[in-house]
């Protein structure tokens, strides 16, 4: 396989943010299925409202 024109092997690198993505959907829906969580709740419901302000804290932001 190809990456930009380089040889990708099983020691190559790589960021897990794109491919970690359809993982984490099949998790989601998985514990949605099995009633641990529901999609259409509130992050609150989950985490620590001061944790999912600080994911909404833009550079220069105050929070």
């Amino acid at each position: 396989m190809r990456r930009g024109g380089a040889h990708v092997g099983a020691r190559t690198p790589v960021r897990p943010a794109s491919g970690s993505k359809p993982f984490t959907a099949a998790v989601v829906l998985q514990l949605v299925e099995e009633g641990w969580l529901a999609l259409d709740a509130p992050l609150t419901t989950y985490l620590p409202t001061g944790f999912v302000d600080s994911l909404h804290a833009g550079p220069g932001s105050s929070a």
